[in-house]
């Protein structure tokens, strides 16, 4: 059987900085908003490339018919259009204009990276062995999930922008979304929020400048699709 391995490069992770998407115009009537015969999903064009991922959560405002605005998630997508669950309007209805805005911030990508270990999770743990513990055996309670650490090296571009944001989270001591795009073809995104807990540029002889950062993980982190 062949493999189904999938090659690690072109793997990204990306900063949030905070500020809102710019809504993408929703193409006229009747081609930018059509429900499909089995009444179950709605596929939604915009008039440029909007960027969207599967699982991103989207605001659909301003359709003319009414029945296709809401909030949503994304199961499909092609470079102008993404698929929704939706089953409100009419079977095979049409309809067109309006605003697509994803929920979440803007996300940029951390240039150049050469490496992105983790994140770590870990089952934290009790031992609760006793006398009675069958065959002898360890026995443990299952408690926290630490999400632990998220160790990075990239190519050190000093002016970047991205990577000197990185160093301003790290000096403010800032939470921040970050997300890593893995290379598959969905692609897969695994959400998180952080602290940059460390910062370490690397320069050798005959070597180019690196950066070593690490993330430390708060709270839960989240796969998709």
């Amino acid at each position: 059987m062949a493999s189904a391995s999938v090659a690690a490069i072109g793997t990204i992770l990306k900063r949030g900085d905070g500020t809102a998407q710019a809504a993408k115009t929703i193409a006229s009537s009747p081609t930018g908003a059509v429900e499909n015969a089995g009444r179950t999903q709605a596929t939604i064009t915009t008039t440029v490339a909007h960027g969207y991922l599967v699982g991103d959560n989207i605001i659909i405002a301003g359709v003319t018919n009414a029945l296709f605005n809401g909030t949503f998630d994304v199961v499909s997508v092609t470079s102008t259009t993404f698929v929704v669950n939706n089953a409100a309007p009419a079977a095979s209805a049409t309809s067109g204009s309006g605003t697509a805005t994803d929920t979440d911030t803007t996300f940029s990508t951390v240039a150049e990276a050469l490496e992105i270990n983790g994140p770590e999770d870990a089952l934290e743990h009790i031992d609760v062995t006793n006398m009675d513990s069958p065959s002898f055996f360890m026995e443990i309670l299952p408690t926290i999930i630490k999400a632990g650490i998220l160790v990075c090296e990239f190519n050190y571009i000093p002016q970047n922008t991205v990577q000197k944001n990185v160093l301003v989270d790290y000096a403010a001591r800032t939470l921040r979304n970050w997300k890593i795009q893995f290379s598959d073809a969905q692609p897969t995104i695994v959400a998180f929020a952080a602290y940059v807990t460390k910062w370490h540029p690397i320069a050798k002889v005959k070597d180019q400048l690196k950066l070593q950062i690490e993330l430390t993980l708060s709270a839960n982190v989240t796969f998709a699709p």
